[in-house]
């Protein structure tokens, strides 16, 4: 097994490092505190930008869970002297496209754009960032398409076990909060508090503005220190959450949810920064291939144990998430599949994997993350993430 995991790690650290390494990344710390990640590639005549802000999920308290999230939904409302999605549409006229996304660790802006447009991406940006609404108006036309996604997130079984395995996995840590949101804490949101939100979390020491593509970086970052550079900083941002520092014994939980029964071994895991991150996304392929073969009979066979099985590494900023879940056939085969699951983690444990089969896995691993940043908004994201 350590001769396994040893040779996974080393493989995918060497893709990683290849990919990085025909486009150095420039990062600059402007005097505001706001940082700046640039990567020339003149590939093609395109241009990715995006802004980062330090805010997301784990950063919030359960009253206020899935505040990020509103505010993906809220800011393109409108911002000063500006028409509702204005910004997007002027991205889209110029023939890019243009996204807004938040999650547990960040909430960030991103526009792809012909080179040409660059710099109108770079003002719309700063607008967003700093000029929203957040009007009474605004809330009000955004709250309903909020309350469909809420509903419609709460109505999946597979999202509803997620937060409940994200709840148990990290009980007492800020990760356990739902950061889709709540309908509890939606009815809280209103243009005074959205405004504190965002005034408190939308500081130039709390983003990072990275830029990538057909660019000359030294240009780019004399544009963003005229554009961006005037952002105050805040001195006192909000305090980050507090993780365990470490694995704190097993525990067993059981809840009885309106899902289809199912039973899941979850093991937290160190973060995005930890370099066993690439052997723990292996772990998740080569533990769903096992249990695959030890867990699921031909439909119809006395011995079956579940109906299906899967492994999933979740990967966040503090921590990761390992999720191995089964769907046993009937209430009372779920012991049975508790043990097999076991049995199949004690025997991975002992014999490994085959070594066939974590080279299939880590070349499968490779060609994804070679494909994947073969395009600059990729490449752009995933180095000014690292």
């Amino acid at each position: 097994m350590r001769f396994a995991a040893l040779f996974l790690l080393g493989y995918c650290l060497l893709s990683a490092s290849e990919a990085f390494s025909a486009q150095t990344p420039r990062v600059e710390t402007l005097e505001n505190g706001l940082k700046v990640v640039l990567v020339e590639d003149h590939a093609f005549p395109l241009v990715a930008t995006a802004v980062w802000i330090h805010v997301g999920g784990k950063d919030e308290s359960e009253q206020v869970a899935g505040f990020a999230h509103y505010l993906e939904h809220l800011i393109p409302q409108g911002t000063k002297d500006r028409a509702p999605h204005q910004q997007q549409l002027e991205i889209f006229q110029a023939g890019g496209i243009a996204s807004v996304q938040a999650n547990y660790d960040r909430t960030f802006f991103f526009f792809l754009v012909p080179k040409e447009a660059q710099d109108r991406a770079l003002e719309s940006l700063l607008q967003l960032v700093t000029q929203a609404d957040l009007s009474t108006a605004a809330v009000e036309r955004t709250r309903p398409a909020i309350s469909r996604e809420l509903k419609d997130v709460y109505d999946d079984p597979s999202q509803v076990l997620f937060l409940e395995q994200m709840r148990a996995a990290f009980r007492g840590q800020p990760y356990r909060f739902p950061f889709y949101g709540s309908f509890q804490s939606l009815a809280l949101l209103e243009h005074t508090t959205a405004e504190a939100f965002y005034k408190n979390c939308y500081v130039a020491n709390n983003m990072v503005v990275a830029v990538g593509g057909d660019i000359n970086s030294g240009m780019t970052l004399e544009k963003i220190r005229k554009l961006f550079g005037v952002i105050k900083p805040s001195k006192a941002l909000p305090p980050k959450p507090k993780f365990e520092p470490g694995f704190k014994g097993s525990r067993q939980v059981v809840k009885n949810l309106d899902l289809p029964p199912s039973v899941s071994l979850l093991f937290p895991t160190p973060g995005y920064r930890h370099p066993d991150r690439y052997a723990l996304a292996a772990l998740a392929r080569l533990l769903e291939g096992s249990a695959a073969a030890g867990l699921l009979k031909p439909a119809g066979d006395a011995g079956s144990l579940a109906f299906s099985a899967s492994a999933v590494f979740h990967l966040l900023e503090e921590r990761g998430l390992l999720a191995f879940t089964c769907y046993p056939v009937s209430p009372q085969a779920t012991s049975g599949a508790v043990q097999a699951m076991t049995d199949l983690l004690s025997k991975t444990r002992s014999e490994g994997f085959p070594e066939a089969e974590v080279r299939r896995v880590t070349q499968a691993m490779r060609l994804e993350a070679a494909v994947r940043r073969s395009t600059v908004g990729s490449l752009t994201q995933e180095i000014a993430e690292a």
